[in-house]
């Protein structure tokens, strides 16, 4: 019921959906795949943030929002699938 949406986020690995790589959590230094370069996580994290924010504000707020239309050039790195 209701909307769907699946995002990816190219170069991102598990810990992105943490604060981890951001913060400079261990694995980082042992496995770069779990975080990529510190690019990809100031990248990532912003655009998780961008569409976690506008995820709830849509849904629980009613407030309107383009972001979840489909992909966005602000964030190139994120790709949609329906």
């Amino acid at each position: 019921h209701g909307p769907l949406y699946q995002l990816t986020f190219t170069n991102a690995g598990h810990y992105f959906f943490t604060d981890a790589c951001y913060t400079g959590f261990p694995a980082r230094q042992a496995d770069p795949l779990y975080c990529g370069s510190a690019a990809d996580v100031s990248l990532t994290m912003n655009a998780f943030r961008a569409y976690t924010l506008a995820f709830y504000n849509k849904h629980l707020k009613d407030q309107p929002t383009t972001l979840l239309d489909g992909p966005s050039p602000q964030f190139p790195n994120v790709t949609f699938t329906w």
